[in-house]
């Protein structure tokens, strides 16, 4: 769940908070506290950190961020997926696999996918209530192996490799119906352990 944390500081200069994955820098709102102390509110989601950095009043970010609150999780639901994987298989063969799915699948269960490394490129449509279009939303992707890109509306929404596997799409949905791109890289594990064990 989303934990609030209030937090003091003992630093010089103006908080901010600098997202590493997209370089953006956004002021904090904070509040001047005696002994050089800056006091700020902190939003995180499960599993995230945040990086926050103190710069000089002439250097300061000018915008300040505004947070965002989630109110309330929806499963997406969609029509189904189409999933096109592109790799090799534990035998070192180059290997397309093209699948249409209902619902998403565990690779590790499935008989043709388990030993396979390489990428796995979901899409689907889904729809964005017009009620829903002013809010905070984000992607939550669950439990990636390993490296998971996102694009909506074949807009790069974002690139995730760390728990918790969650995108804000706010910026790049609309209301109606919309496009979903889901590209999965996973390592050389998956191929290699099954492959047979040669003698020497």
């Amino acid at each position: 769940q989303t934990v609030r944390l209030d937090a003091e500081f003992e630093a010089d200069g103006k908080p901010e908070l600098w997202d590493p994955w997209t370089g953006e820098m956004n002021a904090l709102p904070h509040q001047k506290l005696p002994a050089n102390k800056n006091a700020v509110e902190l939003e995180f989601q499960p599993l995230s950190s945040t990086l926050i950095v103190f710069s000089s009043e002439q250097d300061a970010a000018m915008t300040t961020i505004l947070q965002r609150t989630l109110i309330a999780a929806q499963a997406l639901e969609p029509a189904g997926w189409t999933l096109t994987a592109t790799g090799f298989t534990p035998t070192s063969v180059n290997a397309t696999i093209r699948r249409t799915l209902p619902t998403l699948i565990d690779w590790s269960l499935d008989e043709e996918l388990r030993g396979f490394s390489g990428r796995g490129v979901y899409t689907t449509n889904f729809t964005v209530p017009a009620a829903f279009h002013e809010n905070h939303i984000v992607l939550d992707l669950g439990d990636v192996r390993e490296v998971a890109e996102v694009k909506i509306n074949n807009r790069q929404a974002g690139t995730v490799l760390l728990r918790p596997y969650q995108v804000d799409i706010t910026d790049f949905v609309q209301p109606g119906i919309n496009a979903l791109e889901v590209t999965v890289t996973n390592t050389l594990f998956n191929a290699m352990v099954l492959r047979e064990h040669r003698s020497f």
